[in-house]
This record gives C-alpha cells, structure tokens and sequence, in this order.
C-alpha cells in the first residue's frame, strides 16, 4: 500500500465562536508542519432586525428578523479561482445539528486561491426562494503560495432583510411596506466537512495474472469489489475468472475460483465460476457474486455454493426459489440490513431482491426482457421503469439506490417497491447541483460511504451525492482517461467499474480499463 500522494497540502481549519460580537477576533495560524499549513478563520452571520411604525397609528407591529436559529441548513461549496472563473470543486451540506464543530480542509494545491462560499436555507432543499443568506458577502478567499503561507480572512455570512411586500397586519394594524435591517452582529458556528482525496494505485500494474504485492500483482479486466470489516478488499477479477483477494498491505492472493470457466461449487480453487460480473459483502463477511446469470455466496472460509438461478439454463425473469429462479442478466448485488440482497436485473431493466434462503421476487421495472428500455417512469413495483439498471447499494434503513445507467439517473427503491429519482437529470453529462439539477452520465458503480454520502462512478469520475441528493466530485475529470495518480481532479481513469467504501473511511474503485484497483484516501467526513 502506497502513502499519500506527496502533493502540497494544505488544511483549513474554520472554528467558530459562539459569542455574539460585532467584529471577530485577530487570529493567527498554527506554526506549520513540513509541507503543511493551518489557517483559522472566524464565520459570522450577521442577521438582526427592527420594528415597523404602523401607518398613523403610533404603534409598532414586530415582524422577526432572520437569526441563526432560521436556518435549516447550510450549503458550502468549494471553488478554485483563475481570474474571474469559478471552478467548482465539492459542495457539502450542514445540518441545523451540524452547526457548532470544526472543519478540515486538506490536499489543496499550492500557487492556488481558493473561495468558500456558504448559502443558507430556512427550509430543506435548494428552492431560491427558502434562500436567506446574501451570495455576494458570504464568500471568503484562500489564497495557498508556494511558501505554505496561506492568507487569512474571515468568513461572513450575511443573512438577507425580512420585508413587508406591500402591507403585512399584526393584531389587526396596518404596517407600512419596509424593510427588517441588521442590526449588528451575531456569532454562529459550522461544521464544514469537506474532504479531498488523493487517488492512488493499490494493486495492479497491467492486464495479466499474478498474485504479488501491490503493483507487481495483475488483474484481467476487473469489473468489482467488496471489503470486509478487517479492511481486506475482494476482487471480482472478470477476465481471470477468480474472485482475488488484497490485504491490507497490498498482498494478492486467489480467494475462489480455479480461472476456468465453468458453474462448480466448492472451496477455494476447486470451485469455478462462468463470468464474475459483481460483488457485494455482509456484516458476517460472506461474499455474494453476481456470476453470469445466477447468484454465489463465498464463506470467508472460501466455500463457494450456489444461492439462486442456474448458469445451465437459458435467460428469463422466474420468480422461484434457488437453482428454479431465473435472471435474465444481472449486474449489481448490495446487502441490505434484513440479510436479503438486491439484484439488478439489467438486461431485464428490472430490481429483483434474493432472500437469504434463495428465494427470488421481483421488486421494481416493467422492461421487456432482453429488448429496448420502456420510456423512464417512478412508480410502484410494476409502474416504474428503468432503463440498464447497473448497481445498486442499499441505507442503512434498506432503501436500494439503482444506478439507473440507461435514463443517467440514481434512482431510489424503498423495502415495499416505490421508485423515486433521487438525483441527476437524465442528460448525459457531469454537473454538480441537488436532485434534478446535478447530472450524470451512463452511472455504473454505487456505494455507501461511512458517513452515509453515495458514492457514483461514471465515466472518468468518481462523484458524491450527499443524503439531500447534493452532487459534487471526488476525483477524476469527466470524459478524461488515463491512469494519473493524484490529488483530485488530476487523477485520471480508464473504464471505470464498481466502487466499494472502506471501514476506515477510504473507499476502492476498480478502474477497469487499467486492470488496475486504485484507493481513494479521503479525509474523515
């Protein structure tokens, strides 16, 4: 396993006060560590408000002016900044609990000015008109110099005036059309946790097969992985015909599979596998592979047996129990919390869910077997449709999240079958935003991280969508291809597959086109 990318890093570190105060304090930055540097700065939100005169009356009507106690929530985002060019880099969301800790930012590159900028919202999502927080003096910029010297500032977040459109009545009085002023400043705190990511290559070098360490080993065309509590990584090595194993140091052994293509049950190298397409892992560290057109369970020991559908049989949607059901041509596997596993049933545009016991129902999508998608429809159950749903993983209160590759959307699918889109527009193409406004294309690869953020891959970028549907990059630039290691949108992929989270909070994709498994080494959310 190799270090860190050796890139300049910088860390932010934004620690608030909770006393109210007009002007915020001098601060000074942390003596530097070697390559390192540490800056704090003070937000305040500036919010307060007066009363209005009634018209001729005399007496005041008191409409509340915006405080910290309005918001909702709070959106930050990250840009880089060339002249008058705003780069978006990762937008996070901040709870109304989330308000009062620290924030990290690491990884930023040097000779680089950076730009914060909050936006605060009085209810959930990112209607405009739920916005009361004033762009244009809620920002603060960055600027990192070759020195390891970044420069301070301070960030306000201002929040806007309340008015009376018109009129507004209280107690039966008339108010005269105004405007609620600030009336000096308050205090508030905010946990920004934003993280950057250093991409690096944790096995592979080339297509090949070779057990070995790190990038002496090799993979043929790996299409997915899996990792257990102990940080060991599973391998869906495709074109060798094996389920590999990466410890944590980087050694690659053979878990399963004897590299020949066949349907064969047994322990570790005595059994066989026809086409290893997917994998997924649950809490007891059981392994379930999507192989060809059935599904395997893998014990840690190694002892492959055959859980649902039968290789030997040809393609078709039966909803029966083990070697009787039948998958047309499956693509994702995730585990949910109740023990079952979800299938895509891709070539079918169908959501299929495996009961522990192997029995095998159909969940979602009206698509025709084989054949063209139907048009992109939510719904319940039958009523939904999908269009080569790839993968798929599954929260922590077992709603399935569908890489619904053929419509470029992430769709959700609760326990009782209702489909939602969750985010993306259906365009093909690579924007950060919230729900219907971020985009994706052809998404392949789903997974959880630890703190409950999606992880997406699709086509040379490996995105995060946050639990309010918020879409931004984490490494990789759309459309590019390559095999850069490095920090963020420098690293570069080729063909990127599955994409599995980490317990330690990094998460491993497999970069397909490469024969490659790179590691995401991602600050702690």
């Amino acid at each position: 396993m190799r270090p860190l990318s050796a890139l300049p890093t910088v860390v932010l570190t934004a620690l608030l006060l909770s006393a109210c105060q007009a002007t915020p304090p001098a601060v000074t930055p942390a003596a530097p560590a070697a390559r390192t540097a540490s800056v704090r700065v003070t937000p305040t939100v500036q919010a307060g408000g007066v009363r209005e005169l009634a018209a001729g009356r005399g007496l005041f009507a008191t409409k509340t002016a915006y405080t910290q106690a309005s918001i909702n929530h709070m959106v930050v985002e990250l840009f880089s900044v060339a002249g008058a060019v705003e780069t978006p880099i990762i937008t996070t969301d901040l709870s109304a609990a989330q308000l009062g800790n620290t924030v990290t930012f690491g990884n930023l590159a040097h000779d680089t000015t950076y730009r914060i900028r909050a936006y605060a919202y009085k209810a959930a999502g990112l209607a405009a008109g739920d916005k009361i927080s004033d762009d244009a003096s809620s920002d603060v910029d960055v600027v990192v110099t070759n020195d390891d010297a970044p420069a301070l500032g301070n960030l306000v977040v201002s929040l806007i005036d309340q008015t009376f459109a018109g009129s507004a009545t209280s107690d039966g009085l008339t108010v005269n059309a105004g405007t609620l002023v600030h009336a000096g400043g308050i205090s508030i705190t905010a946990f920004l946790p934003i993280a950057f990511n250093d991409v690096s290559t944790f096995a592979g070098s080339g297509q090949g097969y070779e057990n070995a360490n790190g990038t002496a080993a090799d993979f043929d065309s790996p299409t997915d992985a899996a990792v257990d509590a102990a940080g060991n990584v599973y391998v869906a090595d495709r074109g060798n015909l094996r389920i590999r194993k990466i410890e944590p140091d980087g050694d690659v052994s053979d878990f399963a599979g004897s590299g020949f293509a066949a349907s064969i049950d047994g322990t570790g190298t005595g059994a066989a596998f026809s086409d290893l397409i997917a994998l997924a892992i649950d809490p007891a560290g059981n392994l379930y592979a999507i192989d060809a057109r059935c599904i395997r369970k893998i014990t840690p020991g190694g002892l492959v047996s055959t859980l649902a559908g039968d290789n030997g049989q040809p393609a078709a949607v039966v909803d029966d129990l083990g070697g009787d059901a039948r998958f047309y041509g499956p693509d994702g596997i995730a585990v949910a919390p109740d023990g079952d596993i979800w299938v895509t049933d891709k070539a079918a545009h169908k959501i299929r869910k495996v009961s522990p016991a192997g029995a095998v129902t159909t969940i979602a999508g009206n698509g025709p077997h084989g054949g063209a998608p139907n048009n992109f429809t939510d719904g319940s159950g039958a009523g939904a449709s999908f269009a080569y749903p790839a993968g798929i993983a599954v929260d922590r209160a077992g709603n399935a999240f569908v890489a619904d590759s053929g419509n470029h959307r992430i769709r959700k699918v609760t326990p009782a079958g209702d489909v939602t889109t969750f985010a993306g527009s259906g365009v093909a193409t690579s924007a950060n935003g919230q729900g219907a406004a971020a985009a994706f294309d052809t998404p392949l690869g789903l997974a959880f991280d630890r703190a409950g953020h999606l992880l997406v891959t699709h086509t040379g970028v490996v995105r995060r969508v946050s639990p309010l549907a918020v879409a931004s990059v984490v490494a990789g630039a759309y459309g590019v291809t390559g095999s850069t290691d490095g920090f963020h949108v420098a690293a570069s992929f080729n063909g990127l597959a599955g994409v599995a989270s980490a317990p330690d909070g990094n998460a491993y994709v497999v970069d397909s086109g490469n024969h490659r498994i790179r590691k995401l080494s991602m600050l702690p959310l």
